[in-house]
C-alpha cells in the first residue's frame, strides 16, 4: 500500500483574472477552491490513475468537512487528524501576463498530532511505500523518518528542509529536486550542463538517496537510478500550460508507484512525464486518460545503461 502524508494541508484558491496591478482594485473572472498540499496532490493523482493509496491529512474539522465533496468525488481513502487551528489558505493568481502565489503559514502541530500520525503508520508493512511531502517542523520530519526507516518501508521524500542532507541518511527511495531546488542545495556549484548536474546528484546519492529525478521545467528531466542508469525525458508536444501547480507532485507519485511495481526505469519515467504533462494541461491535476494520450509524446534517451 502507498501512504501519503500532508502535515500542512491547505485550502487553495485558484483565481484567474486579466491582470494584477499593485495598489489598485483588481477584479477576477474565475475562482476555484481545491484541497492543497503535496501529499494530497499525490494521493489524488494516484487515485485518478487507479493506484490504491491512503491519504493522511491534518485539516481542521470545518475545512475538512467543507472539502468532503471533493474527497468523495476523487474516491480518496483519507484519514484526517483534526487540528484546532484554522487550516491555512493559499492564493494562486493566474493571468495571461502574470502569476503569483501567496501561501499561508504552515500548520502549528504539537507532539500529540505526531503521535497520532505514527499510530496510523504502525500499520505499514516492509513492502509499503510512504510519501512524505510538503513542509513541516524539522523535529517532526526527523521523528517520522526515523520511525519509517525502522519499519523498512520505501520512503519518497519531497520536503522543504534547511537540513536536507541530514534527512538523506534515512535512504529515501526517491527524491525529486527541480533545478532551482538543486541550486539551493549546492549554492557554490553552477548547473549549466549535464556534467555539473550529475556531480550534485552523485553527492546526493552518496548521502543516501537511492533514485533521483532532477526536473528542468519545460526542458524535461533527468533520472539517476539506484542501479546507476541515467535517463533523460523530454516532451515532443508543444503545449500552453494551464497551471503548473502539482506537476512535480504528479511526477514524483507516478514514477515512484510505477518503478516500485515494474522496476522498469524507462516505462516509469515516460509514464510519470506524461502524467506531469497532463497536469500542466489542466486546471487542477491530470488524469489517466490524458496521461495515456500524452504517452507517445514523451521521448526517453538512455544516457547510461
Amino acid at each position: 500500500m502507498i501512504y501519503t502524508l500532508t502535515l500542512s494541508p491547505s485550502l487553495d484558491l485558484l483565481i484567474k483574472g486579466n491582470e494584477f496591478q499593485v495598489s489598485k482594485v483588481n477584479r477576477y473572472q474565475q475562482m476555484h477552491a481545491f484541497a492543497g498540499g503535496k501529499g494530497i496532490n499525490a494521493s489524488i493523482i494516484l487515485s485518478r490513475h487507479r493506484i490504491d493509496n491512503v491519504a493522511i491529512t491534518l485539516f481542521d474539522s470545518k475545512t475538512f468537512l467543507d472539502l468532503k465533496n471533493v474527497f468523495d468525488a476523487e474516491k480518496l481513502y483519507i484519514l484526517n487528524i483534526p487540528v484546532n487551528n484554522k487550516t491555512r489558505v493559499n492564493i494562486k493568481f493566474m493571468s495571461d501576463k502574470t502569476s503569483f502565489e501567496l501561501n499561508g503559514p504552515r500548520a502549528d502541530l504539537d507532539q500529540e498530532h505526531i503521535s497520532k500520525v505514527l499510530k496510523i503508520l504502525e500499520k505499514m508493512q516492509s513492502n509499503d511505500v510512504f510519501m512524505l511531502m510538503g513542509t513541516a517542523k524539522e523535529e517532526h520530519l526527523l521523528e517520522i523518518l526515523q520511525f519509517c526507516y525502522k519499519k523498512q518501508v520505501k520512503i519518497v521524500l519531497d520536503v522543504e528542509s534547511k537540513n536536507f542532507f541530514d534527512l538523506l541518511k534515512y535512504q529515501p527511495y526517491l527524491i525529486k529536486p527541480n533545478i532551482d531546488e538543486l541550486a539551493k542545495l549546492f549554492p557554490n556549484q553552477t548547473l549549466n550542463n549535464f556534467v555539473e548536474i550529475k556531480l550534485c546528484v552523485d553527492e546526493l546519492k552518496a548521502y543516501g538517496a537511492q533514485n533521483v529525478i532532477v526536473s528542468l521545467g519545460g526542458e524535461g528531466s533527468y533520472l539517476f537510478t539506484k542501479d546507476n542508469q541515467i535517463l533523460y525525458a523530454s516532451n515532443l508536444k508543444k503545449i500552453t500550460p494551464v497551471s503548473t501547480a502539482g506537476a512535480g507532485d504528479t511526477m514524483t507519485a507516478i514514477f515512484a508507484a510505477e518503478y516500485i511495481k515494474t522496476n522498469d526505469a524507462v516505462v516509469s519515467l515516460k509514464r510519470a512525464s506524461a502524467a506531469a504533462l497532463a497536469t500542466v494541461s489542466d486546471l487542477w491535476l491530470g488524469n489517466e486518460t490524458t496521461t495515456q494520450a500524452n504517452y507517445d509524446s514523451i521521448k526517453i534517451e538512455i544516457i547510461k545503461e
